[in-house]
């Protein structure tokens, strides 16, 4: 016989339902639905012009998306500051500040404090050393540590317990 080990129920932290109500909306699928659990990454996919980007946008309530009805239900205990973080696909890092410098104009930017440990933590939490690449200028970055560092300055930005 096989061994069978339950998992702890998970419990998510948002639940999206998204419906089309009309030609006007970008996205040809009649609904859209998913739930996110903690540690959980979504991403959308699809051709260009099929409204990721614009689904995205609603979701962070930044626009409306035209010819849907969304749901969104979030668990009460996810602050609203921490419910949403956008990985663009172009980074936007400064080319004339440092790695670090550049993960501290954003934890400022936040009205975070942007000391070395807040950095360090940031840059180890996607894989980057703080001691061999925080001094690093973006062109010296590679295309996997520019994304890495992009996620870096998102977690820069998130008002941490610890912090």
């Amino acid at each position: 016989p096989k061994a069978h080990r339950s998992m702890p129920a998970r419990r998510p932290v948002l639940k999206v339902v998204a419906r089309r109500t009309s030609d006007s909306c970008p996205f040809l699928n009649e609904e859209l639905a998913f739930e996110l659990c903690p540690g959980e990454v979504v991403w959308l996919r699809g051709a260009s012009g099929a409204g990721k980007s614009y689904t995205s946008l609603h979701l962070a309530g930044l626009a409306k998306l035209p010819g849907a009805e969304i749901h969104m239900e979030w668990d009460p205990s996810v602050a609203a500051a921490q419910r949403i973080g956008f990985l663009f696909q172009k980074g936007v890092l400064i080319d004339s500040l440092s790695l670090a410098a550049n993960l501290a104009l954003a934890a400022e930017a936040a009205a975070l404090p942007a000391d070395s440990d807040a950095i360090a933590a940031a840059l180890e939490a996607v894989g980057l050393s703080p001691s061999a690449d925080g001094s690093k200028m973006p062109g010296e970055l590679s295309g996997g540590m520019l994304r890495r560092a992009a996620l870096a300055q998102i977690l820069a930005q998130r008002k941490c317990a610890d912090r």
